[in-house]
């Protein structure tokens, strides 16, 4: 077994829905602590301007529409969208004239458009042999069917690595952490949100906690006309964020202040709110199943989006893990059925990580 300190790491992610980019950015800071020199790229990097002007206004539309994000989903999933158009040619040779001068040893990649890319640089060059495709799902989602067009394209070995997996009861931490907060130190309150891009009808979830007087907290959009309530504190979002621009950091949350009252400019980290949460109203992103297994915060299960989505729900519901939204309601917002979750969770708590003190990848 040796050490990280010897390694040139090249990680390589997304930033659509923060979905990949948030366990790649806090994977690259493990990873630093533990002495090795990382190499951080959003795929996004490389679009033209037209391509970024279209993804803002995709971000938009699924944030309005559930049903179209789940319709443009297909359209990537069925290989209807062809990541090379969108690549800027000086974007790319500038990157791969960087590559050129280090000498990586590993590659972990989050996001299955990067075998697109890694096709097309491929007659030029071919920074390493093979790569740790780490999928953040139970089953593959939209950017690895994607990259099924062009596996049989690549000179490169992959090796598929699932934190969670449909019909597997094992589960993996992606890192080490820290052990999370027993019961008695967690505050009473939810914390409710709609993943990175804030998609579904997080208006009506806050209605429904405020009636029943639940201490929540909400993330919103920034142009969400929501605020701070006596039980909900409402936290927006950077509006000028984006990923492939803030390659160190995580949007920062604004509380939002009561109607009628001074607007706020106190921020806080996710992390935080994460951590102290009793329960996370989520839809089931792979993102957000790592946070309550990191966390051992419980997740109450907001609709799923598309069939991968589906999967992710399923494995936790069946894990002991989770409750959906209508169970919860159900059982009239029981915390004490949350913390029955939560112990479920805690009891994972000492599992492996993929990418532990050593630099042995699990599979």
């Amino acid at each position: 077994m040796t050490t990280w300190h010897t390694e040139q790491i090249l990680i390589l992610t997304a930033s659509s829905g923060l979905g990949t980019f948030a366990p790649a950015l806090r994977l690259r800071a493990y990873l630093r602590a533990q002495g090795a020199k990382t190499h951080l790229y959003c795929v996004e990097q490389l679009f033209d301007e037209a391509a970024l002007d279209k993804h803002h206004a995709t971000r938009a539309r699924c944030r309005a529409d559930f049903r179209t994000a789940l319709l443009l989903q297909k359209v990537v999933e069925q290989g209807g969208a062809n990541i090379n158009q969108v690549i800027d040619p000086d974007k790319l040779a500038t990157m791969m004239h960087l590559w050129q001068q280090t000498q990586f040893t590993r590659c972990i990649v989050f996001s299955g458009f990067w075998l697109s890319v890694l096709a097309l640089m491929q007659p030029e060059y071919v920074p390493v042999r093979s790569v740790d495709a780490i999928h953040m799902d139970t089953v593959s989602s939209s950017s690895w069917l994607h990259a099924q067009g062009v596996m049989h394209q690549l000179d490169i070995a992959v090796q598929d690595i699932y934190l969670f997996k449909a019909n597997r009861s094992t589960v993996y931490h992606l890192y080490p952490v820290d052990k999370p907060l027993e019961w008695e130190a967690r505050a009473a309150r939810v914390l409710c949100h709609g993943g990175g891009w804030q998609m579904g009808n997080l208006a009506a979830v806050s209605e429904s906690l405020k009636r029943k007087a639940i201490h929540s907290d909400i993330i919103v959009s920034a142009d969400a006309a929501l605020s701070s309530s006596i039980n909900q504190r409402v936290f927006k979002t950077d509006p000028n964020y984006q990923p492939w621009n803030s390659m160190d950091a995580l949007p920062a949350l604004t509380l939002c202040a009561e109607s009628n009252q001074a607007e706020s400019h106190n921020q806080i980290e996710f992390d935080s709110l994460t951590a102290s949460a009793a329960a996370i109203i989520t839809k089931p992103g792979g993102a957000s199943l790592l946070d309550s297994l990191n966390f051992a915060t419980p997740l109450i299960l907001l609709p799923a989006f598309g069939e991968y989505e589906m999967h992710n729900a399923r494995t936790w519901l069946s894990l002991g893990f989770a409750v959906t939204f209508e169970q919860w309601q159900a059982n009239d917002c029981s915390f004490e059925l949350l913390r029955t979750l939560h112990n479920n969770l805690l009891s994972q708590s000492s599992v492996p990580a993929i990418f532990g003190v050593f630099n042995e990848t699990r599979n």
